[in-house]
Parts: C-alpha cells; structure tokens; sequence
C-alpha cells in the first residue's frame, strides 16, 4: 500500500474520532491507563513470492504480529500453505481494488464480466486509485471485496481482519460503508483509527468521520488510536534510527504500525522497482533486527494482534 493513499486511507475514515481527556480506545478495551499498545502489520503477502517469505520471515524472526494476503494475486497458495502450518498467525485479507505495477498485473477475482467497473481495457484491475473511484460502483466494489475474502476462505484460511490496499475503500463514502459493512456483517475488524501520526482533516468533515467511527465500534469491531506510518518513505540508511525513534515517541492507546517486508530477489526490484523494493528489503531487515525487540521491551510496549483486539472488544462495554 502507498503511503499516501494510507494517509488517505486513514484520512478518510477519522483524525478526531476521541476529543481531548477521553479515554484511549486502549484503555475501552481493557488495557491499562497509559499503556502503549503496539500492532505491527506487514502488507502485501501473496503479491510476490519476495513479498510472500517476507511476511512469514517477519512474523517467524521478528516483531511482526498479523499481515494479510492479495487475493488476486499468483502467490496465494504459497501463503496460504504457510497459514496451514501456523494456525496462530494473525492473517486478514488485503482486499486489492488496483493493479499497480507496469509490468506485473492482476484481475479481479469476481471475474471481468462481474466488476467490469473495476477492469481497464486489458482486463486488469486498474493502476490507480483516481481510475477506480472515476469507474467503479460501491456494488462492484462490495462485490469484489467478497469474491477475495471467498478465495481466501476456500484455502481453509480463517480470517483475522480486512484492510485496504492503497486506500481505496476509503477513496469514496459508499466504498467505506460497504468495507465497514461486509466487516460487521462478518465480524471481521477493518482499519479503523482515530487518530494519525501526520496529516490534518478539515473541520467540516469530523462529523461524518465521527460517524463512521462510532459504525465501527457499535458493530461490534476494535477501534485503533494510532496510525503510523512515518518509516515507509525514510531512506534504506536511516531506516532503522526512524522505526527506534518512532517506538521512543509512540503515544498511548493501541498503536498500528504498517510495514512491508520483502526477502532481497530480482524478482522485488522488477515489481516494485530498485527503491521501493530496497526499502520492503530494509522493513524486514528491521523488524527482525534484535535491537528493535530489545527496545519494545525496554519502552514497555504491549504487543497485540487483531485476532486479541476482537476478543477485547468483545468483552468491552
């Protein structure tokens, strides 16, 4: 997922869901005033097999605790086989509505003739969030997050959550609703924040945010606090000062960091390109680094999944 239609992402969805002095949705869940909840989450499995023995490398070796799987793409099997074998793992569905990559490409897993809003004339799912939101109806939409969440489950895979690759189910209100809809619907957890780390909302459009915050959690679903996400565009060098300074600076409540992790292949840096692909190689080179582990225990940092969130919420007022 691009940063900034992370940004978007979360941009459209909350900033000010909690006014000054509230409680942290931390603290709603039944953690401890203060505490400094922490869910690391790597994008992207299945998209490439790079991608793919990143993720499980950063979960097996690192601090990772959940990550979620493009269901349009190629690699699916080799990740799911992997969940088979470790049923405990934190795995939601990174429902893909784009293809962006020049030379490497998808569809969409309803089919063309189901979505044909969600297909360029190539039959692939279109590179860019701006063509999705200018074609795609909040039906298609719906209708594709659905077919992707079955292939999944097909594989005996059992759901954790659903995010957003790109930000695009945050890109229109209709597309938000269906995404927190089918997320309800199934008791799924979607990303939901109220805060950001970066970037402002207009004061005219807290309301509708509030709203759609308060749909979240009396569905049932957890509410996170923090969005962060400022490591994703630092330079490889500097890539681990920024994820230790982030852990020093991290506010109370349930915290959300999202990296992507990716083993060095000539196959990364032909999908992604050298720079990009450089910094996946960089994520997973940090999240397994024995440093950052030792400060997260250091900082006191409690370390969560989704699967721990729902359970929480559960059992919360």
């Amino acid at each position: 997922m691009r940063k900034c239609a992370v940004v978007l992402l979360v941009v459209a969805l909350v900033a000010l869901a909690t006014g000054a002095g509230a409680q942290t949705y931390a603290e709603r869940l039944g953690y401890p005033a203060g505490a400094k909840v922490l869910l690391i989450h790597c994008d992207d499995a299945g998209m490439s097999w790079s991608s793919t023995l990143g993720a499980q490398q950063a979960i097996e070796r690192g601090v990772v605790t959940s990550t979620s799987i493009m269901a349009p793409c190629p690699w699916v099997p080799m990740m799911a086989a992997w969940v088979k074998d470790h049923p405990q793992v934190d795995v939601g569905a990174h429902l893909a509505m784009t293809s962006e990559h020049d030379n490497y490409r998808w569809g969409p897993v309803a089919g063309r003739s189901a979505v044909p809003g969600l297909t360029d004339p190539n039959g692939c799912l279109w590179d860019n969030v701006g063509l999705v939101t200018e074609h795609a109806s909040a039906d298609e939409i719906e209708a594709e997050m659905r077919a992707q969440i079955a292939r999944l489950e097909s594989y005996g895979i059992t759901l954790t959550h659903i995010d957003t690759h790109m930000g695009t189910l945050y890109a229109r209100p209709d597309y938000a609703m269906r995404y927190i809809k089918v997320g309800i619907e199934k008791g799924l957890p979607v990303m939901a924040f109220a805060h950001l780390d970066s970037g402002d909302i207009p004061e005219e459009q807290w309301p509708a945010f509030q709203a759609l915050m308060k749909q979240v959690w009396d569905g049932g679903l957890p509410v996170l606090d923090n969005m962060m996400n400022d490591p994703y565009g630092t330079p490889v060098p500097d890539k681990k000062a920024a994820f230790i300074k982030l852990i020093k600076e991290m506010k109370p409540g349930v915290n959300y960091l999202l990296v992507h992790c990716a083993v060095p292949s000539a196959e990364q840096v032909s999908v992604n390109g050298l720079d990009t692909a450089s910094r996946w190689m960089a994520d997973l080179e940090c999240m397994t680094a024995p440093e950052i582990r030792q400060l997260l225990k250091d900082e006191g940092v409690i370390m969560t999944t989704w699967r721990e969130l729902k359970a929480r919420r559960a059992k919360a007022k």
